[in-house]
């Protein structure tokens, strides 16, 4: 089964605020994955709790044993960030 890595009561308990404080449905849908997990949920059960299929309760626990709590939060995607087109006016 797969098992998220031992952290500590600190931990466990900013995992828990950010489910409660966070307005980022994603950062509290992984908390709540890793949390479950850590109460010795397997992915099957986690994925009925949480709109998640089985495949994604899987990488975020292995993406959380890799990189921990920052892999809570979304990345913004490399590269420039998205301006608005320059309006163009229509030559008479």
């Amino acid at each position: 089964m797969l098992r998220v890595r031992e952290f500590s009561e600190e931990e466990g308990q900013a995992l828990g605020s950010l489910v409660k404080l966070s307005s980022d449905p994603n950062v509290v849908q992984r908390a709540m994955i890793v949390l479950q997990t850590m109460q010795g949920c397997s992915p099957p059960k986690v994925s009925g709790a949480v709109p998640r299929g089985e495949g994604r309760v899987r990488r975020v626990i292995k993406e959380y044993n890799r990189s921990g709590r920052d892999m809570l939060y979304p990345k913004k995607p490399p590269g420039a960030s998205r301006s608005p087109l320059p309006s163009y006016t229509r030559a008479s």
